[in-house]
C-alpha cells in the first residue's frame, strides 16, 4: 500500500468531498479519484458511503482512518528524529519524474556543498513528497501540481520535453518525421525503465503500447552500441541527454521520429515552497545555470 494513497484518503475523509480534497492537495480531481479507486481495489472494500454528492466514511473507512492516523503520527516522529535541515552539513532532497539529474550535477558542486539526495518517482507521488517535506524541491510538469500563492508554492520553467522514437534505418517507421502515438501499438518498442511518462501517455491517449522490454541506461548503451536490433526504443529528451553523444554517433545507424499525441510534449518545472527560498538560494542558482543557459 502506497503512503500517497493513505495521505489522499485522509484528506478525502476530512473534506468529505473529492473536489475540496483535490483543491487542498493541489492535484486534479480525476487523479484523486483514481487514487481512491486503487486503494479500495487493493483493500477489496468500499471505504465511503456516497450520499448527496458527499462522501461519508463507512465502518471500513473509519477503521482505516484510525490506522492511517497512527501511521501518520509514526512518520512524523521519524521525520522529527532524523531531521537535520537546520544543522550544519544538511542535505537537500530532489525528487524528479525523470532522469534529469545529470543537468544539475554537472554544475552542482560549483554552487553548493550540501549532500544532494536524488530520487526518481512517478508523477502522482510528487505532490505528496513536496507537501510532506520529503522533497525540498521537485522536477515535474503541472499534471498534479498547481501554482497557489496562498501556500507559497512556486515554480521555475526549466525544460520543454518532446517524446521521441529512435528507429534503425531498416525499420518501417524510418524516414518519417513524425508518428501518432495511436499508430504505435502494432510495433514492439523498447523503453527505458526510468521513463514513467509512458504509462501516463497510454492512459491519456487511450492506447496500450507493446512494450516487451524495459531496460536501464547501461543496457540501452550495450543494445545500441553492439546489437542495434530491429526494435525501436521509446524515450524522452531527458533520457537522451544522458546518451545524447550515442545518438549523434549513431546517426548513420538510426533515425529520430517525433511522437505526436495528447501530452507528448510537456513543460517541466522545478517546484518548491517560497518559505524555503533562502535556504535553497544556491541550489536555485545552480538550476538556472544548468537549465536556462
Amino acid at each position: 500500500m502506497e503512503s500517497t494513497h493513505l495521505l489522499y484518503f485522509k484528506e478525502i475523509a476530512e473534506a468529505e468531498s473529492l473536489t475540496q480534497a483535490a483543491r487542498a492537495l493541489h492535484i486534479s480531481q480525476p487523479a484523486l479519484s483514481k487514487s481512491l479507486a486503487n486503494l479500495e481495489k487493493e483493500l477489496g472494500r468500499s471505504l465511503f458511503n456516497r450520499v448527496g454528492g458527499r462522501l461519508y466514511l463507512n465502518s471500513d473507512g473509519r477503521a482505516l482512518l484510525e490506522y492511517a492516523n497512527q501511521i501518520g503520527a509514526i512518520m512524523e516522529q521519524i521525520q522529527a528524529r532524523f531531521a537535520q535541515k537546520e544543522e550544519a552539513g544538511e542535505s537537500l532532497s530532489l525528487y524528479s519524474i525523470g532522469n534529469y539529474f545529470s543537468f544539475i550535477m554537472k554544475n552542482y558542486f560549483q554552487y553548493d556543498t550540501r549532500a544532494l539526495n536524488l530520487k526518481l518517482v512517478p508523477n502522482a507521488e510528487i505532490s505528496a513528497a513536496l507537501f510532506s517535506g520529503d522533497a525540498d524541491v521537485a522536477i515535474a510538469d503541472d499534471t498534479y501540481l498547481q501554482l497557489d500563492p496562498k501556500i507559497g508554492l512556486k515554480r521555475i520553467p526549466i525544460l520543454n520535453e518532446q517524446l521521441l522514437l529512435m528507429v534503425p534505418h531498416e525499420h518501417e517507421l524510418a524516414g518519417r518525421k513524425s508518428v501518432e502515438l495511436a499508430e504505435l501499438p502494432q510495433y514492439q518498442i523498447m523503453r527505458l525503465n526510468t521513463n514513467f511518462w509512458i504509462e501516463e501517455l497510454e492512459e491519456a491517449n487511450h492506447v496500450k503500447l507493446n512494450l516487451p522490454w524495459s531496460v536501464d541506461s547501461t543496457t540501452w548503451n550495450y543494445y545500441w552500441g553492439s546489437y542495434m536490433g530491429e526494435i525501436p526504443l521509446c524515450f524522452d529528451t531527458s533520457a537522451s541527454f544522458v546518451t545524447h553523444s550515442m545518438i549523434r554517433a549513431r546517426k548513420r545507424r538510426c533515425e529520430i521520429v517525433k511522437v505526436l499525441g495528447h501530452n507528448t510534449n510537456r513543460m517541466l518545472y522545478l517546484w518548491y515552497f517560497e518559505k524555503n527560498e533562502q535556504r535553497l538560494e544556491t541550489f536555485l542558482n545552480c538550476v538556472r545555470t544548468s537549465f536556462l543557459q
